[in-house]
């Protein structure tokens, strides 16, 4: 980033342009319109409006107008010129008599309109700008978040309002929300009538909210794997791969699972599935649909056995996502899909349609984005990366893998030619982490996906004090990245988890049988715990004026005192043979009965507080199961 502008000033721009040249002076607000030539196209209007907002915001009452009147100069232009900077790119200029803004198409003008808005939040009530000169474009075409709203979280339409908010704030312009069982299928009640779902209404109202704002709602329904929430149902178990107990191999270990993916080779799976994405993707203005397919653990062990024999697993796969990509294409939709399981069969890459886009995923620090993205680029392939916030089973979070893993599919995915960057948020294990913990990882991925070397080393503490929670007392981004990063103090890193999740979930296993914790020392359990306390002081002191500032913080406080239960249960079990529950003492264990106890029905009271009610029973009950085991 070239720069000589006012340090603080580049500060509070997120994510930082690119490009950054200071000027001479000041400009002052004199009289004049906002004007462009173009002021009757619909996108122009809204950014004209939204610099006009921002006047406002300092008292600068500034009409909107196609041109500055007769003998006049405008206060601020808006241009169209796609000669200008790239795709989604911007120029915007300061000069003592005039401001400019100039977008390569309209997305770039909306994204200067962000910028100027940042700047006269930062800088204008002084009543002057400094005189400079902003070039910006993204690294991405596509930047953005999935949220898993199927295990266990619907959230409420005010939660989603919100984060859309702030993606636009961000320059982020695709929303996905994860779903299995949680839209309303008029024919399927069955499926989602205890998950509070998205309603046909609701979806449209989320699109057109999200097109407002400059972001693209892609629908996101699973359609072969993660279908546990349908087939546990008579009515859908015969469309199960494995409808019965199977033992399996999976991630290099034995298992037994039923119930979780659909059969391949029944043709009422695909008969389903077109009958869901006919009512479903009408609600939606986008032209892409994410149809899911990973982690189809079953496939080939049960009623596709004999088929996957005869043709191998991996065409057996690619038949079914050939066949959901036509029923896609009916609907007048390209698919995206993760494309975990077809790397397994990399011969058939090049046969997958040139109009799908795979989406290139992994969350741990060493994921091959390098190799994967490499492949889906030499097959002709559009692709995304997709890296992961890693909150999930983390209770805190784990931002030193999280931070990590972006920054890799940020690098990886502007080296290939990727042309997306979606930071995926998942639900596993109850959804029990609030979206606090996730926050600094969707800005981070907001930052490097718009322009990666620019904000690579940016101050994450200041952007979640300043552009999410709004907390002037700046304790409350602190506090959040010692929280993400307390598990790291223990010296272990559990794939896909913390030692906090794992210590609550093993408490009946011998410290030495377990693979994660059995070189854990209580010492570096002691300083993971003193480092979440230390965050609650900093939380405490902290003033959000967001408008889910006071409920973030309750949010936040449960799940860090939920960690710290994971680490007293860790410590009493330490002073023990051999680190099982069962040798802890009664009186401790009704200690740890009663404190989890007031956590369980704190989570169930501040549940309500920022998503549906359906799911919090479920996700209750895998919280209290400890009780029992006390």
């Amino acid at each position: 980033m070239s720069t000589s502008a006012p340090l603080n000033l580049i500060d509070h721009l997120f994510p930082r342009p690119r490009n950054v040249l200071n000027g001479t002076g000041t400009h002052r607000f004199s009289e004049g319109r906002i004007v462009s030539s173009q002021i009757k196209e619909p996108g122009i209007l809204r950014s004209a409006r939204k610099v006009r907002s921002a006047l406002l915001s300092i008292n600068v009452d500034r009409e909107v107008a196609a041109h500055p009147g007769k003998g006049q100069s405008a206060a601020v232009e808006l241009i169209i010129d796609p000669k200008i900077a790239l795709s989604q790119g911007y120029i915007l200029s300061i000069t003592s008599d005039a401001i400019t803004l100039t977008g390569h198409d309209e997305s770039g003008l909306a994204y200067a309109a962000t910028t100027f808005s940042q700047l006269l939040s930062e800088a204008g009530s002084a009543g002057a700008l400094p005189c400079l000169t902003i070039t910006d474009w993204p690294d991405f075409e596509k930047r953005g978040i999935m949220l898993d709203i199927s295990r266990d979280k619907v959230p409420t339409m005010e939660t989603i309002f919100l984060l859309i908010d702030r993606m636009a704030s961000w320059k982020m312009n695709e929303l996905q929300l994860y779903t299995e069982h949680t839209f309303a299928y008029i024919n399927h009640r069955t499926a989602w009538a205890e998950a509070s779902p998205m309603t046909p209404a609701e979806i449209l109202e989320l699109d057109a909210y999200c097109e407002e704002r400059g972001v693209e709602l892609v629908p996101n329904q699973n359609t072969f794997g993660h279908f546990e929430k349908w087939l546990k149902h008579d009515a859908y178990i015969h469309l199960a791969e494995c409808p019965e107990p199977t033992d399996i191999i999976a991630w290099n270990k034995p298992m037994t699972v039923s119930k979780g993916s659909l059969s391949p080779v029944d043709p009422g799976s695909l008969e389903l599935i077109d009958e869901l994405l006919t009512e479903l993707l009408p609600h939606f203005s986008s032209k892409m649909i994410n149809v899911g397919g990973d982690e189809t653990i079953e496939l080939g062990y049960g009623r596709s056995k004999e088929k996957c024999e005869e043709i191998g697993k991996g065409r057996v796969y690619l038949n079914y996502l050939i066949r959901l990509r036509e029923i896609a294409a009916r609907q007048g939709r390209k698919i995206q899909f993760w494309g975990d399981i077809i790397m397994h069969h990399p011969e058939l890459i090049p046969e997958i349609p040139k109009d799908v886009i795979a989406l290139v995923w992994g969350y741990e620090i060493t994921h091959p984005f390098d190799e994967e993205c490499a492949a889906f680029k030499a097959s002709g392939l559009e692709f995304y990366v997709c890296p992961g916030t890693s909150s999930w089973s983390s209770q805190t979070g784990r931002h030193d893998t999280a931070l990590k893993n972006i920054r890799s599919a940020a690098e990886n995915g502007i080296k290939h030619g990727a042309i997306g960057y979606l930071v995926t948020d998942w639900g596993d294990g109850g959804h029990w982490q609030p979206l606090g913990t996730a926050y600094p990882l969707y800005a981070y991925s907001a930052a490097l996906s718009w322009a990666h070397e620019a904000n690579a080393g940016i101050d994450l503490a200041h952007v979640i004090n300043t552009h999410i929670y709004d907390d002037s007392a700046e304790k409350i981004g602190p506090a959040l990245m010692q929280l993400g990063a307390a598990a790291t103090l223990t010296k272990l890193s559990p794939h896909n988890s913390t030692v906090f999740h794992q210590l609550y979930h093993s408490a009946q296993t011998p410290f030495a049988d377990h693979e994660a914790l059995k070189d854990l020392n209580v010492e570096n359990l002691q300083k993971a715990q003193h480092a979440i306390t230390q965050a609650q002081a900093d939380l405490e002191l902290a003033t959000p004026a967001s408008i889910d500032g006071k409920q973030a913080i309750l949010e936040i406080e449960l799940i860090a005192n939920l960690a710290l239960h994971g680490c007293k249960l860790g410590r009493y079990r330490f002073e023990t043979l051999k680190g099982t529950i069962e040798e802890v003492s009664k009186e401790k264990r009704q200690e740890l009965r009663e404190e989890l106890a007031a956590i369980v029905q704190r989570h169930r009271d501040l549940w309500v507080g920022s998503n549906r009610i359906g799911g919090m029973e479920e996700s209750a009950e895998k919280m209290e199961k400890n009780l029992a085991i006390y």
